[in-house]
């Protein structure tokens, strides 16, 4: 070969080598591009799935992260983010472990670990195993101590809150004034402590709620923007919450009065503060400021808000007022002429028995649950939570941090800060859950309106019956699913969720007959 040949073959090879280097390096590169496209639509779709699931836009959000697991199955971010809204719902309890238990194994530091352990203390709350729950909490406890932030506020308020149920008030105490230091605004943990109080302390009790008033006011209040709705909307819910521990024995009609007027006064659009002076207009027997205050509450009920609906359609059975109860809900449309002269003759076949019991009572329910009868009260749902059941969320990158930690390694963030909202867990939280899907469905099912009514009716008994105290009347509850289950024998989705509920009560797959 002459040496021009050898020159330029080696000049071939010596392009060839540096084209393919360059194709390699383009595909590095596009590989690179690629990988950041995914990271980037990844964090976006995120973002979008924790948008909806705090602004409670529930199916949204899960579709969302359901769309995430599939891509990436052990994120402990949207594992524990769709823990949280099964646990909120009292639904898919096991499956909301099954969650944690992957969250907790891909948590990369004893941060993430401690809010995956938040929730799971939660999970054992709604179970009602507030011993466990109080166990869990230790350790998230001890591992941050003098530590301000999350999820130290929530693991306070839920030991406190656990303390509470397990009747250690010196625990839950010191826990709920504790979580209050980290927290001043959190109108839940002051509501807490102010029913410990209130039962050897109601001076205690007032003060406290109408100072936690006076620092949401303080926040911006008058401003028209969503913080400042928010921040007026928690203040009139402390002195609404104020109102219902005046009207707990031994009544206070004049102070409670006092205080649900300046809530309905800040929080004109809720039926809650208006609903609950309508039970002191019955305390004081003052019929024409019941009916008045009741029409303006039922005017304000959303039509989505079926659960509250069927309750005053329940109370309205035990009630020297139910009448006007009744009436205001037809006027509203929320129930038809048929049903309204039905449960109107119903309510004048019970007058005499009414009449002759001398035996009032009072409950107030707090975990954004309704008592519905005789005196009843109503609470709305917890606002300016601590941050234990608000969507974990990471930087605007896709990597978990906190807030405040941000590039010193990876941690998980709960917390909206002092304005996070939650809902509480309850008690019996995971039959009320099962309680909460069938209300909704038989609201939007085509039964007819007479036996929807009815079926309605008997869920707002069941719901109050296991609301209340953890071991319920297993007949009483028995025999209301039974008489919801003829209601709704001819449809097959209704009468399945009807088999789901009795199987939650009495761990048995057969329907109430």
């Amino acid at each position: 070969m002459s040496t021009g040949a050898t020159l330029a073959a080696a000049a071939s090879f010596t392009a060839i080598r540096v084209l393919r280097s360059r194709m390699a390096a383009r595909g590095r590169e596009e590989g690179v591009r690629q990988r950041e496209a995914r990271r980037r639509e990844y964090a976006r779709a995120l973002g979008e799935a924790i948008g909806h699931h705090a602004a409670g836009r529930y199916e949204e959000a899960l579709r969302g992260y359901g769309a995430l697991l599939q891509e990436a199955p052990d994120d402990p971010v949207v594992l524990t983010n769709t823990a949280q809204i099964w646990i909120d719902h009292g639904a898919l309890l096991q499956e909301a472990g099954i969650a944690l238990d992957r969250a907790a194994a891909a948590a990369a530091d004893p941060a993430t670990g401690a809010f995956v352990t938040v929730q799971r203390a939660r999970l054992l709350m709604a179970h009602g195993r507030y011993a466990e729950a109080s166990a869990a909490l230790v350790p998230v406890l001890t591992a941050f101590p003098g530590s301000g932030d999350d999820p130290l506020p929530a693991a306070w308020h839920l030991l406190a809150a656990c303390r509470a149920e397990l009747s250690d008030t010196v625990t839950a105490r010191q826990a709920f004034e504790t979580a209050l230091r980290l927290r001043p605004l959190a109108a839940e943990t002051r509501l807490g402590l102010a029913h410990l109080l209130a039962r050897t302390d109601r001076p205690a009790a007032y003060r406290l709620l109408v100072e936690g008033h006076t620092l949401l006011l303080s926040r911006g209040a008058a401003e028209a923007t969503p913080a400042g709705a928010a921040a007026r909307q928690g203040a009139a819910f402390l002195l609404m919450e104020a109102g219902l521990i005046a009207l707990d024995p031994p009544r206070e009609p004049g102070q409670a009065t006092a205080y649900l007027e300046a809530s309905a006064r800040l929080w004109p659009e809720s039926p809650y503060p208006l609903v609950n002076l309508a039970v002191v207009d019955e305390e004081l027997r003052r019929p024409a400021e019941f009916g008045r205050h009741i029409r303006d509450a039922v005017a304000r009920i959303p039509r989505t808000d079926a659960r509250l609906v069927a309750h005053l359609v329940s109370g309205s059975h035990s009630s020297v007022y139910g009448d006007m109860t009744l009436t205001a809900l037809a006027e509203a449309r929320f129930i038809g002429g048929e049903e309204l002269r039905r449960r109107l003759n119903n309510w004048e076949h019970n007058r005499s028995e009414r009449e002759r019991s001398k035996v009032t009572h009072h409950t107030i329910y707090n975990n954004h649950g309704i008592i519905a009868g005789d005196h009843a009260s109503i609470s709305e749902i917890g606002l300016f939570s601590v941050g234990a059941g608000a969507a974990m969320s990471r930087d605007h990158e896709g990597t978990p941090m906190s807030g405040n930690q941000s590039g010193q390694g990876h941690h998980l963030n709960v917390s909206a800060g002092d304005f996070s909202h939650i809902e509480r867990v309850q008690i019996n939280g995971h039959i009320v859950g099962r309680v909460d899907d069938l209300e909704r469905e038989v609201s939007s099912s085509g039964l007819d309106p007479e036996r929807r009514g009815n079926a309605l009716f008997e869920l707002g008994e069941i719901r109050n019956e296991v609301g209340q105290r953890r071991r319920f009347d297993e007949a009483k509850v028995r025999d209301a699913l039974a008489r919801i289950n003829r209601e709704v024998a001819h449809d097959a989705g209704l009468a399945a969720l009807v088999a789901r509920l009795w199987a939650e009560i009495t761990g048995d797959d057969r329907r109430g007959s």
